[in-house]
């Protein structure tokens, strides 16, 4: 009589176990891009919203501008009869916040500023668009606290906005 061989249970506990393991690492692999297309998410709406503001800046012939701070970011219009910076009310140009895992770094004309961790409604902006519809120098840049990776906006020599990732020095991705 022909007996039939199965699978030990030895052996059906080894292969759970590695796919327990390739099962693991992907998710932790899709946990880290997800935190890196986060970023890019963010500073292509940024993007968008500041080619929105510049547009807006050489129609109106007025400057626009951005305050940044360590939660989040709020657009502003500068009033001329009152010599003043008033939060901007627009459906299109929300407050919009960052997110727990994003660290947000900027720099003007090269210099990297502080950010405060909430500004009054009445600072001026740190970031701006004058009525011409030219960027002041900024870089904006965001980390991902979760995996280090940075993604940074700002204006090129041909004054459009442009979108990258730091790289270390080394040439490998953080």
């Amino acid at each position: 009589m022909h007996r039939a061989r199965g699978f030990t249970l030895l052996e059906m506990l080894v292969v759970i176990g590695i796919v327990g393991l390739m099962v693991g690492g992907a998710v932790l692999s899709l946990g880290l891009v997800s935190g890196e297309a986060r970023l890019e998410r963010e500073l292509d709406r940024l993007g968008k919203r500041l080619t929105y503001l510049r547009e807006r800046a050489e129609l109106e012939n007025r400057p626009y501008g951005m305050q940044i701070d360590q939660q989040g970011y709020r657009f502003m219009v500068f009033d001329v009869a009152r010599a003043e910076w008033l939060p901007l009310q627009d459906d299109l140009l929300t407050n919009q916040n960052w997110g727990n895992s994003t660290e947000p770094e900027i720099y003007l004309e090269g210099r990297r500023i502080v950010l405060k961790e909430r500004l009054e409604a009445t600072a001026p902006p740190a970031v701006g668009v004058d009525a011409s519809g030219e960027y002041l120098e900024f870089e904006i840049r965001l980390r991902n606290v979760d995996n280090a990776s940075v993604e940074f906006l700002k204006p090129n020599s041909h004054g459009l906005l442009q979108r990258g990732r730091e790289t270390a020095p080394d040439g490998v991705r953080r």
